[in-house]
């Protein structure tokens, strides 16, 4: 549902790991030599849960130092930064993500909840909106833009958002609580 996939991908489960874009003549990277880099990642992560985020940011930013297409690094990095409420520096982060892979429906939710944690909340409806038309359809999109709606007093659009979000996942217990609110 939406509440768990929220908190795993906060805490860094659900991601992009390359945002290389690779055509039917290029090949992928083996596996085997970005273990390290994998390994690294890991590391930052379970540092950033042990409250260790100065040592968690070095690790992910040596990682962009040797390959700056390392999404996840990236997102490591805004993760880390909004749990510390540096929310500029998060968006920053995050936003790079969106360079690179701007498809990713859980980095424009973080995009979106730097924006609304910032006060932006225009912004966190335009970059969402903005990106709906290639997105694959997401239950999880629909919610926060129907949240973002209900905070713009835009109770109707809310609504049908809300129900789209409810249509797609009818175990979404955000979604539900979410209408509730709006009711």
């Amino acid at each position: 549902d939406e509440e768990t996939r929220r908190k795993l991908a906060s805490l860094g489960y659900v991601g992009s790991f390359s945002g290389k874009m690779v055509s039917d003549k290029e090949a992928l990277h083996d596996p085997k030599d970005k273990i390290e880099i994998f390994n690294m990642l890991g590391a930052a992560k379970e540092l950033t849960l042990r409250g260790r985020a100065k040592e968690a940011v070095l690790i992910a930013e040596q990682i962009l130092q040797d390959d700056p297409e390392i999404i996840d690094a990236y997102s490591t990095l805004g993760n880390i930064y909004f749990a510390g409420q540096d929310y500029d520096e998060a968006l920053s982060h995050f936003l790079r993500v969106f360079e690179l892979k701007p498809n990713n429906a859980f980095n424009l939710i973080n995009i979106a909840n730097c924006y609304l944690s910032l006060g932006k909340i225009d912004e966190a409806e335009k970059i969402i909106e903005d990106s709906l038309e290639f997105l694959i359809p997401d239950s999880l999109i629909y919610y926060y833009l129907g949240r973002i709606k209900k905070l713009n007093g835009d109770y109707d659009l809310a609504m049908f958002l809300l129900f789209k979000c409810i249509e797609m996942n009818s175990f979404s217990a955000s979604g539900y609580s979410e209408l509730g609110t709006v009711y």
